[in-house]
Parts: structure tokens; C-alpha cells; sequence
């Protein structure tokens, strides 16, 4: 009797230690495939870093080009890839091309330039960064103001190319004086009934 109390008592202390053991080993699990996501999404957010700085390059380098030097989308289509290799442009970049083209940096990322024009003025540029597996956008939205040849009339982007005056009509993008108000140094301020205007004592009307 007493034999099979204490083979009783040492089967339970054996299968407590199992139980606790098993226990331990599924925490222990969890917490290393825990440390392991972690590790995986900390090296994912290292390379998305690097492909968000590549995008960054990118449009540093068209704002400089637009902005500095000049670059005219003008000989362009309306939705370009762009170069910044002279190799691509014949010795003078940056240039517009048909196909999108690689510019890489020397921690092993690459950047790709695109630009869309929508009528007149509306310019979206966007550069792509990639690194590894990674890419990361940055778009840029601006608008060009046109005022070419006009004296008065929308510029293209939410603004005048100028203002007539209150003895003035916009009339096709160009100033048509009032009633008996003729142009006068510019600006529609010479009365044909007095032969007078504020910017000086007299004008000729004809």
C-alpha cells in the first residue's frame, strides 16, 4: 500500500514537471518568434529609410533643376520620364525620356524621375526610391504661371497676369479702356472730354 502511494506521488511530480517544462518551452517560443518579427520589421524599416531618402535625392535634384537652372518641360510630352544622366541627354541634363531610367546612389539604392503636365501649367512630379524589396513615393504638385503676352486675364494658376484699372476691360487677355478714357502711360487714365490724367498735366487723346 504505501509503495503504490509513493509511486502515485512521484508519477504526479513527474507529469507537474513535464506541465511546467511545456509551459516554459511555449513561452519561450513565443517570445523568440516575437524577438524575430521584431527583428525582420526593424530590418524592413531600415530599408524603407534608405528607399525614402532615394525618392528624397530624387526630388531635391528636380527642385534644383526647375528652380535654379531653369529645366524647361516645354519640348517635353505631357507625361515624361526625366534623366538627370548626361550620358541619357547628350552631355546636357537633365532631359525628358521614354522610358524610366535608374540614377543610382552609393548606398545601393536608385531613384526613378516621372513629371506629368495637365494644360497649361499643372506640374506633378514624382520620384521613386527603391531599395531591396522597398519603394517609397514623394509627389510634388506645383503650377507654372503663364502670362506670355497678356496684359490682364488668369495666369493659369489660381491668378491674374494683371488688372486693368477702374476705367478698364479685360477683353482677351489684353486692357480696352472705357467709354471716352483712352490709354494713358499705360493705364486707361487720359479723359478724351478734358485732355487730362493723373499722371500728368495733360494727354493727347488721339
Amino acid at each position: 500500500m504505501n509503495n503504490l502511494l509513493h509511486n502515485q506521488k512521484g508519477g504526479t511530480a513527474i507529469m507537474m514537471t513535464v506541465l511546467i517544462l511545456s509551459v516554459v518551452l511555449t513561452v519561450t517560443l513565443a517570445a523568440a518568434d516575437i524577438v524575430r518579427n521584431g527583428l525582420i520589421m526593424g530590418h524592413n524599416q531600415v530599408d524603407s529609410t534608405k528607399a525614402y531618402f532615394a525618392a528624397e535625392t530624387g526630388a531635391e535634384q528636380y527642385l534644383w533643376e526647375v528652380f535654379q537652372n531653369g529645366f524647361d518641360h516645354d519640348p517635353c510630352d505631357p507625361a515624361s520620364d526625366i534623366s538627370f544622366n548626361n550620358g541619357d541627354c547628350g552631355g546636357s541634363a537633365p532631359c525628358c525620356v521614354v522610358a524610366p531610367v535608374d540614377h543610382n546612389l552609393s548606398n545601393g539604392a536608385i531613384y526613378q524621375a516621372y513629371y506629368t503636365k495637365t494644360g497649361c501649367c499643372d506640374i506633378t512630379f514624382i520620384s521613386s526610391g527603391i531599395y531591396s524589396d522597398n519603394q517609397r513615393n514623394i509627389e510634388i504638385n506645383y503650377c507654372i504661371p503663364d502670362c506670355a503676352g497678356k496684359e490682364c486675364g488668369v495666369n493659369g494658376c489660381s491668378g491674374s497676369c494683371g488688372v486693368c484699372g477702374p476705367n478698364g476691360t479685360c477683353v482677351a487677355d489684353n486692357c480696352s479702356c472705357n467709354g471716352t478714357w483712352i490709354d494713358c502711360l499705360g493705364i486707361c487714365d487720359c479723359d478724351s472730354a478734358t485732355h487730362q490724367c493723373s499722371a500728368g498735366p495733360s494727354c493727347d487723346p488721339l
